[in-house]
């Protein structure tokens, strides 16, 4: 019996495709804190069938120490995300242990692949559906250009947890917006476990429902999915502090951390940091953000200011977005470490461009302002994952010029690729192979789009 797939269908599949193959290519397994971390759980859970990473703690300085054992201190649903796949790997023979360590390599590209690359490329899937009818840019380039143009694109292909919780948040978003209450909670939910940052959109968009819909049902039904995440969480408190409401992150090797969970007073230095600056300004490192900022201020500055104000107290996305920054601004750790752009609010920037990108119109000005941003952003993210990646020290003001141009004229190549790991090809040789096949691919994705067919 033959399968019949519509033209739309096929042609979201091969969009699907080629951008998979471009992000696939970079799978990062270098030991880095963050991502050494979440790992080390899941080793240990298949080693001694415990979460207690005391054999490797050395490797990470990610962990918090209870009660005489060191565990990772992550939210944990990508870990727990993991393991099952990790366990069918290793019941087929896939996966073997060498003198009785499950640690290596192949745990740090499973969680990339399962909570970064995947999730990413489904991002650029839903974009690519919400822009189908614009007739303004090729709605496959325009859905796809300016996350590769940021710093969105360096956490794709690693096994931090920001990609993935802005993909679950995106999905609650995109229910919300449908009035599909039960979802929008749900997806939120697990949001949470990946980012205990998104409590503050969970909080707010509770308050907006009741406000925006007038009536108690909608609230409740967001509410009933989402406290399986809050019980959750509770539980696995409980389970390694002794408390429901004291965190992991409250015994964590981080001084800083253990008071007020690094929370403190405001800093102008850290919203300017955070938003706009050439050190980790989310707006620096995803510069086609400007211009959805512009069309966006321009849209609200049409109303009036009561409806201004209006719109910004019920829309789903402007408050919530304002106190994340805001929180973030107060932690002692909102530089993010070693990293490239401001990691802690990527969610936010995914969800601007999936709800932005259809703001920007065709006239003639903007069409150049976006590709010279594109362009831009195209420098500053290539240039980091061909080289260093996120592997930027914390006082880097310019990483472009203090690090990766450098890097680039002493041919220090990133070798976390797939022609590097499977034939030893030089990360050089690589890396330029990459960029052609980078090239390539756009130019087909060019010509993709969708036909006017009902979209399911």
């Amino acid at each position: 019996m033959s399968i019949s797939l519509s033209n739309n269908t096929k042609t979201l599949i091969y969009f699907f495709l080629i951008n998979l193959v471009i992000t696939f290519f970079h799978i990062d397994t270098w030991n880095n804190g963050n991502t050494t971390s979440r790992i080390l759980s899941v080793v240990s859970y298949f080693e001694t069938g415990t979460f207690q990473i005391d054999k490797y703690y050395q490797m990470t300085g990610d962990n918090a120490y209870i009660n005489g054992h060191y565990y990772s201190d992550k939210a944990p649903l990508p870990t727990l995300m993991i393991i099952p796949v990790f366990g069918l790997l290793k019941s087929l023979g896939i996966i073997t242990s060498s003198n009785g360590s499950y640690l290596g390599k192949h745990v740090y590209a499973l969680g990339a692949v399962i909570c970064s690359i995947i999730p990413f490329v489904l991002i650029l899937c839903f974009t690519f559906v919400r822009l189908r009818k614009n007739n303004n840019f090729s709605p496959a380039l325009l859905s796809s250009l300016p996350f590769y143009a940021s710093f969105i694109f360096i956490y794709a292909g690693t096994f931090y947890n920001h990609i993935i919780s802005a993909f679950f948040l995106l999905v609650g978003y995109m229910f919300l917006k449908d009035k599909k209450f039960w979802f929008a909670g749900m997806f939120s939910g697990l949001a949470f476990l990946c980012d205990f940052f998104i409590a503050v959109f969970i909080a707010v968009w509770a308050i907006q429902i009741l406000w925006n819909e007038h009536k108690i049902s909608p609230l409740l039904k967001f509410v009933i999915t989402v406290l399986p995440s809050i019980f959750f969480i509770m539980i696995f408190n409980y389970h390694f502090t002794g408390s429901a409401f004291t965190m992991l992150y409250k015994y964590s090797a981080f001084l800083e951390m253990n008071q007020n969970y690094g929370f403190r007073y405001p800093s102008p230095e850290a919203l300017w940091g955070i938003l706009f600056s050439s050190y980790k300004g989310m707006f620096f490192y995803a510069p086609v953000l400007f211009l959805v900022l512009y069309y966006s201020l321009k849209k609200l500055i049409q109303n009036s200011l009561k409806n201004a104000l209006r719109t910004t107290l019920s829309n789903y996305l402007i408050l919530p977005c304002l106190l994340v920054i805001f929180l973030i601004s107060t932690h002692f750790a909102w530089r993010g470490g070693w990293s490239f752009g401001s990691r802690y609010i990527l969610f936010i920037a995914v969800i601007f461009f999936y709800e932005g990108l259809s703001l920007i119109s065709s006239n003639l000005y903007t069409k150049a302002m976006f590709w010279i941003l594109v362009f831009t952003g195209l420098i500053f993210s290539f240039s980091a994952k061909i080289t260093v990646l996120y592997s930027i020290p914390s006082d880097m003001q310019f990483p472009l010029t203090e690090l990766f141009i450098i890097a680039i004229k002493s041919f220090e190549f990133n070798n976390g690729n797939i022609l590097t790991y499977l034939f030893g090809t030089k990360p050089i040789i690589a890396n330029f192979i990459w960029l052609l096949l980078f090239g390539i691919l756009m130019c087909l994705l060019s010509k993709i789009k969708f036909y006017n067919e009902k979209i399911n």
